[in-house]
């Protein structure tokens, strides 16, 4: 029971710290908020979002009447909903503390979320999200959410609700209320086809906690099979029945008794019937004969003077660009990767990519800026700065890049840039967003454009031109990844039958041909004279591949559109759902307009202070503490109230954050007993006081990325007002000592700058940590007690170390304060509980100063992927070696602490929910002669 209560705890704590949003995590501070609402939703949105305000709110109306039905929701709740119209990345989340739904700004440009319309998508989606919480938050929840608040809701479904559930959920519902959804295109299921052509299906463990041994799929993938299998063999309402048991009594054996319960099968054997009987759908497809090797991606070929460029990586190494040649395989650089995101493109000295970029201060602003890679030299730069700017193609004479740019009124143009990023020319064509466009002479292009109900076209357009050629009608075929020659031929992807095939456009016939007979899928096609490199998708990742442009089969540009291109294959008809269409939806931005009435919207509403959360665990120990935000998450209250856990005595503080502005700035409140040893004392008395203190704070931070890294900075600067009275010795009045008052202020430096880090790597490769912080309680009056100060500083270093996947980490750390007794005395600084603030094996005492070194090697053991049930699973097994020196000062008694040992660290995750760093430790101190061994347990969590 005692140990249950110690991972509820973790739980708890973690959820509480996942409560409290990242400081940068807003809008830039100029943007004007707007909302209109109707029964269903609240959007607030950006003044520049406006254009597409009412179609998201019609948009969530409509699937309002369907997307809660199968958990018995005929009349959704509203739900507030946030629009982030700056951000490059396109995503969306549902989130509680406060309930609300929060959607980025962007549009189909990429293929990885299918082809529907962008907000059509979240629409269903996201909205599907929010009737899953819903539909949870009843039964034994409901004491969870009386007791914590929304943490509670968030605490329960933790406890139950894997993450595939919920997203393989959202996406069979875009699938089956629409014409289109992830579970249409092939390229969904592509990864998860090829790794039941090659081998066992993935344990339930790797799948849901992950594994080192392979890449596998994400929970979106195998968390769609696994719900539609169930509605399709148990009927519409299962998962209703099995929420509305796992509603009742949450705990982590919930969800399989009740699967047991409903089905009368056991899950395990659900699970793997699943995937065996998808397999044998699948089996015309097998690669025969092909020999086992470890996963790795050969992508973005491109072949040119005798040599091949291509992208690769795998689990022992991070995206880079090589070179091949008939003699050897050279790395030309390492570039962050991100796939369908992200592609390469080639000229005879030069390669060209888009990459993500954060706004320094704000978390909802970012970009998505050109790099230019010299492929002879192997350096890189950006070619354009604080743009969003994607899928970069080289011009004709491979001088200038033409790249779709996102534009903040929500439209998508074409742009020509020079190499310097110069700006040259744009086209932009009425009521079509132009998401693709490679050039078939100096100013023709073939465009691949999204009308507004997001159906994908193929046109011909030209610079300096508002005329068109239709070249492709409208579909949902989820078209991608442009390449010409130059010469009038057009190589691209496109979905065929259940997979994705390499097509040919000839531009003067306006025919097509098919290029390829995949059995998976082939990607990033480029020309190479009469011959074409791609990329194939094969059961051990993906590999470079050639054909012969000759062996092009002629195919009707009707079976490219109007559905035709749908098969009868698991990859794109797992559901054999019909297809549904929104018959007016290029109406939605101007329907109903005559209800909505737009307001400003200041943040400050009622919602800014109401609480949302609260719980009984305080910062630094019990207490209760208690949270509220706005739903901007600009604006923010924590109260806390409850019995330190360092001095074991009564407190009170206050802070509110302001975090619309560079810099954060918060009020400051803090009411508080003391308590600490008298030194020297026989027998041990106690000193208490009571101090509180009020002031303000303030938060400069700063984050960057470069290529392959990235980093942080925060500048903190408190200034408070600190009473201090009522001195005792063990409950009797200290004579002499009346009130003291101080201006205590702190100062601190956080910067961090670290390297993307290989699948399989401990740590990041090459790194730096450095924290900084300088407090100094200054007296206000001749009778105060003296003041005081104290410095702290840490600094954590890693590197490579001697073989694959070792680490080296160097850490120092030191702390200093006002020497002897006397002085004004500073809380005692929360502590690890898990490790050791001096040498491992010697316990922390109060000091003067310290200074710590620590040398640490860390290598991989085994990657075994071990579970005993449900109660845990390992995925790696590392060791480490290390050697601690530190110096000391108490009572001006210098000390020095030795010790060295070795450490075996397993990797695993507790009960699904709780991960879990523990192993075995061995301990040998210097001075005394001393060897110990312990066990000891670490935990990182991570539950959103």
């Amino acid at each position: 029971m005692r140990f249950l209560f110690v991972v509820f705890a973790f739980l708890l704590n973690s959820l509480v710290a996942n409560a409290q949003v990242s400081i940068i995590d807003q809008s830039p501070s100029s943007t004007q908020w707007k909302t209109i609402e109707n029964d269903f939703v609240k959007v607030i949105y950006p003044e520049t979002f406006k254009s597409r305000a009412i179609y998201v709110a019609n948009m969530i109306e409509h699937y309002s009447q369907v997307v809660g039905l199968s958990y018995g929701i005929k009349t959704p709740k509203k739900v507030t909903l946030i629009i982030r119209d700056q951000m490059a990345e396109p995503n969306g989340f549902v989130t509680l503390m406060p309930r609300r739904t929060e959607w980025y700004g962007s549009t189909t440009f990429s293929p990885i979320v299918g082809s529907t319309e962008w907000y059509q998508t979240l629409s269903i989606h996201e909205y599907r999200h929010v009737q899953q919480f819903d539909a949870f938050s009843h039964n034994t929840v409901d004491y969870f959410n009386w007791l914590f608040g929304d943490l509670g809701i968030a605490l329960a479904d933790s406890l139950v609700n894997k993450s595939w559930m919920k997203e393989g959920d959202a996406v069979y519902a875009e699938t089956k209320f629409t014409d289109a959804g992830r579970g249409r295109s092939p390229r969904f299921l592509a990864r998860l086809k090829a790794l039941l052509m090659g081998r066992a299906t993935p344990t339930y463990d790797q799948f849901i906690s992950g594994t080192y041994q392979d890449s596998l799929v994400n929970q979106y993938v195998y968390g769609y099979i696994l719900i539609s299998r169930a509605y399709q063999k148990y009927g519409d309402d299962f998962w209703e029945k099995i929420n509305e048991k796992n509603s009742r009594g949450p705990h982590p054996w919930r969800f399989e008794n009740a699967f047991k319960d409903i089905s009368g099968t056991s899950f395990r054997k659900f699970y793997y019937e699943s995937f065996d009987e998808l397999r044998k759908q699948w089996a015309k497809d097998s690669f025969p004969g092909l020999e086992k090797t470890e996963f790795s991606v050969a992508t973005d070929p491109k072949f040119q003077d005798g040599a091949t460029y291509f992208i690769q990586y795998d689990l022992n190494k991070v995206p880079a660009l090589y070179k091949k040649t008939a003699n050897e395989t050279e790395k030309v650089v390492e570039i962050p990767y991100t796939g369908d995101l992200g592609r390469l493109d080639y000229s005879a000295d030069h390669a060209v990519y888009s990459d993500f970029l954060p706004h320094p201060r704000y978390g909802f602003q970012g970009y998505s800026d050109l790099v230019l890679v010299n492929l002879k030299s192997g350096s890189h730069k950006y070619m354009t700065s604080d743009l969003r700017v994607y899928n970069p193609h080289f011009g004709h004479d491979g001088k200038t890049v033409l790249a779709t740019e996102y534009l903040q009124d929500q439209t998508w143009q074409i742009v020509e840039f020079d190499l310097t990023g110069k700006r040259l020319r744009s086209l932009k064509l009425a009521n079509l967003n132009l998401v693709e466009a490679v050039a078939l002479d100096k100013d023709k292009v073939v465009v691949f454009a999204l009308d507004k109900a997001g159906y994908r076209s193929m046109i011909q357009a030209s610079f300096g031109s508002d005329k068109f050629t239709t070249i492709l009608p409208g579909s949902r075929n989820n078209m991608f990844s442009l390449h010409s020659n130059g010469n009038g031929d057009v190589l691209f992807e496109a979905q065929y039958k259940g997979v994705i095939e390499i097509l040919k456009l000839n531009s003067a016939t306006m025919t097509f041909s098919q290029c390829t007979q995949s059995k998976i899928a082939s990607y990033s096609p480029t020309f190479a004279g009469s011959e074409f490199y791609y990329s194939e998708q094969f059961p051990y990742g993906n590999r470079i591949q050639k054909g012969s442009l000759n062996d092009c089969k002629p195919i009707a540009k009707t079976e490219l559109v109007d559905s035709k291109y749908l098969g009868d294959d698991p990859s794109d008809a797992y559901n054999k759902f019909p297809e549904v269409k929104i018959a007016d939806q290029l109406n939605y931005d101007t329907k109903n307009a005559s209800k909505y009435h737009e307001e400003d919207y200041s943040g400050f509403d009622a919602r800014a202070f109401t609480p949302h959360t609260w719980s009984f665990f305080a910062s630094r120990g019990f207490g209760l503490t208690v949270m509220t935000d706005n739903y901007l998450r600009d604006f923010g209250a924590t109260v806390s109230l409850g019995s330190d856990g360092e001095e074991n005595v009564p407190y009170t503080s206050l802070q509110v954050d302001f975090k619309r502005y560079w810099p954060v700035l918060s009020l400051l409140g803090d009411i508080r007993n003391r308590k600490t040893n008298v030194m020297n004392s026989d027998p041990e008395q106690d000193l208490t006081w009571r101090e509180g203190s009020y002031g303000v704070g303030m938060l400069l931070p700063y984050q960057f990325k470069h290529h392959m890294y990235s980093g942080f900075m925060g500048l903190g600067y408190s200034a408070k007002i600190l009473r201090t009275e009522s001195y005792r010795v063990d409950d009797v009045g200290v004579p002499g000592t009346g009130s003291s008052q101080y201006v205590d202020q702190t100062v601190n430096f956080q910067f961090s700058y670290a390297k993307e880090a290989q699948t399989r790597a401990i740590l990041s490769p090459w790194s730096i940590t450095l924290l900084a912080e300088y407090e100094d309680a200054s007296t206000m009056n001749e009778d105060s007690v003296p003041g005081s100060y104290r410095t702290y500083g840490s600094l954590a270093l890693t590197t490579p170390g001697i073989f694959r996947n070792n680490s080296i980490l160097l850490a120092f750390s030191g702390q200093q304060g006002e020497e002897g007794t006397g002085h004004y005395l500073f809380a005692p600084p929360v502590i690890n509980p898990v490790g050791y603030v001096y040498s491992r094996g010697f316990d922390y005492k109060t000091s003067d100063k310290f200074a710590k070194a620590s040398f640490n090697y860390m290598f991989p053991i085994a990657y075994p992927d071990w579970n005993a049930g449900l109660w845990i699973y390992v995925n790696r097994i590392y060791a480490n070696l290390f050697l601690d020196n530190t110096k000391y000062t108490a009572e001006g008694i210098d000390h020095n602490l030795k010790s060295s040992g070795a450490e075996l660290i397993l990797q695993s995750k507790l009960f699904r929910v709780l991960p879990l760093s523990w192993g075995v430790r061995y301990i040998h101190k210097a001075d005394p002669d001393q060897d110990d061994v312990e066990l000891y347990v670490g935990t990182q969590l991570t539950l959103f």
